[in-house]
């Protein structure tokens, strides 16, 4: 799948995924509730990160820094837009 070229393209494909996603569930699951579903994972990767943070893989404590200074939202680990 080619990047649209521009942020409304763009936007558009990640609608699109969500859109699947949703589907997948066989449309038992709404925006909200999928957006609850990404922060927990996003929070579960934190502290899964952070507690094997000090074992050399940078993956990991780059993670951890973005999500300590807010640079990691729900929409960046599932494709939603920001409410």
């Amino acid at each position: 799948m080619k990047l649209g070229s521009t942020e409304t393209d763009n936007l558009a494909r990640k609608q699109q995924i969500v859109d699947w996603v949703i589907e997948g569930y066989g449309g038992e699951i709404d925006r909200e509730q999928l957006r609850v579903c990404c922060n927990w994972r996003r929070d579960f990767l934190y502290n899964f990160f952070k507690m094997l943070q000090g074992y050399g893989v940078k993956a990991f404590d780059v993670f951890v820094d973005k999500y300590d200074n807010g640079l990691i939202q729900y929409h960046q680990i599932c494709g939603l837009t920001k409410p």
